[in-house]
């Protein structure tokens, strides 16, 4: 499987910003990159650059669903801690990354015009 990562985080990138207000497709991504990261023969460090930036997107994304009524909440959850996990195993590798996902968390948090469910990422991502 680890030949395939590329192509795999790669897709996940892709299909994440083509794909922002398709919650089912959204919770798809997001179940690819945990199985991903799960697998102990997949080294993903050397795609941060990649997963972090539409991980981030599942979390603080200002619309990820076609309807407000539909639960994107359970994605944000879950990508948040996705992040979490994958901060925390590639903090020593990859220096400052920690602290710079606190940081824009926490800019999603105080800046204007965020929305509630923004607002709720953000905490959620932080506070895993």
């Amino acid at each position: 499987l680890a030949p395939l990562a590329p192509y795999l985080v790669q897709f996940f990138y892709e299909i994440v910003i083509v794909n922002l207000q398709n919650l089912a497709v959204l919770s798809n991504a997001v179940a690819l990159l945990r199985a991903l990261h799960s697998n102990r023969t997949v080294p993903l460090q050397m795609y941060l650059h990649n997963i972090i930036e539409p991980l981030l997107t599942c979390i603080i994304g200002a619309q990820l669903s076609a309807s407000p009524d539909e639960d994107h909440w359970t994605l944000r959850n879950q990508a948040a801690v996705l992040l979490a996990d994958i901060c925390l195993k590639y903090a020593d590798d990859s220096e400052g990354l920690l602290p710079r996902m606190v940081r824009t968390l926490q800019k999603n948090l105080l800046g204007p015009g965020t929305t509630l469910p923004m607002n709720y990422g953000a905490i959620v991502a932080i506070s895993c």
